[in-house]
C-alpha cells in the first residue's frame, strides 16, 4: 500500500504536492507521462487499465490528480475527442477506482470554469466556461460532486514558479526564457488574474488534506493585477 499517489509528479503542481508530501515525512508515490524522469514511473491516464492496475496494486489513502493537457486551451479546441478523453473520461476513471477503495481524489481545476469579470469568484457562483477546456473542466467536476463523497476540486488560476525543464512554461517560466534571450513577450493590461505561487498552492492543499477537508475550494495568490503589472 501506497498512501498517497501524484499523478503527473514531474509537473508544477505535482513538484510541488511532492515536496510538502516528503517535508512532512509522508509516503508518496509519483507518476509521470509527458518529461522522462528517473524518480516516477510512466502513467498514460487515458488508458484505463493501467490507471487501474496502478491504482488497485498501490491501494492508496490520496490520489492527487495533477495532470493537464499539453497545448492546454487551444488543443481542446483543435481535438475535441482526445480533450474529452483525456479531461473527462480519465477523470471519471480515476474517480469510479477511488470510490471503490474508498480512497480521497483532490482534482486540480481551473477558473475557466468562469467567463471571467473584473473580480475574483466564490465557490458557490453558478458556473459560465466559455471554452471547451472549461466545459471539460466543468463537467469533470460535476462527475465528481455527484458521484464521490471524499474529493477536492481545487480551482485555481495563473500558477507559476521556477521550472526551467518544462515543456509548457508557465507566464512566469516564458518572461524569463524570452527576457534573457533579448526578445520581447505580450504582457496585456486588459488581461487580470491572480498569480499563484505553486508551492503556496501546493501547501494550502496539504492542508485541506491534512485536516479532512471535502468539496470544491478556491486557492489563488492574493494579487488581483494585470499581466503588465505581472511583468514589470
Amino acid at each position: 500500500m501506497i498512501d498517497n499517489i501524484v499523478i503527473a509528479a514531474n509537473g508544477l503542481v505535482g513538484q510541488n504536492i511532492i515536496d510538502q508530501l516528503s517535508n512532512n515525512d509522508l509516503q508518496y508515490e509519483g507518476f509521470c507521462f509527458s518529461r522522462d524522469n528517473e524518480l516516477y514511473s510512466s502513467l498514460d491516464i487515458t488508458n484505463h487499465d493501467q490507471v487501474e492496475e496502478v491504482l488497485f496494486s498501490r491501494r492508496p489513502k490520496n490520489v492527487y490528480l495533477c495532470a493537464n493537457r499539453p497545448g492546454g486551451v487551444n488543443a481542446c479546441e483543435n481535438d475535441r475527442v482526445s480533450a474529452y478523453q483525456f479531461h473527462v473520461d480519465a477523470t471519471a476513471n480515476i474517480g469510479r477506482i477511488c470510490l471503490e477503495l474508498g480512497a480521497k481524489l483532490i482534482f486540480i481545476s481551473s477558473d475557466y470554469v468562469f467567463k471571467g469579470k473584473d473580480s475574483s469568484y466564490q465557490e458557490n457562483e453558478k458556473t459560465s466556461p466559455l471554452n471547451i477546456y472549461g466545459e471539460y473542466k466543468v463537467a469533470a467536476e460535476e462527475w465528481i460532486t455527484q458521484n464521490l463523497k471524499e474529493y477536492l476540486i481545487i480551482r485555481t488560476t495563473n500558477i507559476y514558479g521556477w521550472d526551467p525543464q518544462t515543456k509548457t512554461p508557465n507566464y512566469f517560466m516564458s518572461l524569463y526564457r524570452n527576457l534573457k534571450m533579448g526578445k520581447l513577450i505580450e504582457a496585456p493590461g486588459f488581461l487580470f488574474g491572480n498569480p499563484t505561487y505553486a508551492p503556496d498552492l501546493a501547501w494550502a492543499i496539504y492542508k485541506l488534506v491534512s485536516t479532512h477537508k471535502n468539496g470544491i475550494y478556491h486557492i489563488v495568490g492574493p494579487e488581483f493585477i494585470s499581466r503588465f503589472e505581472w511583468a514589470t
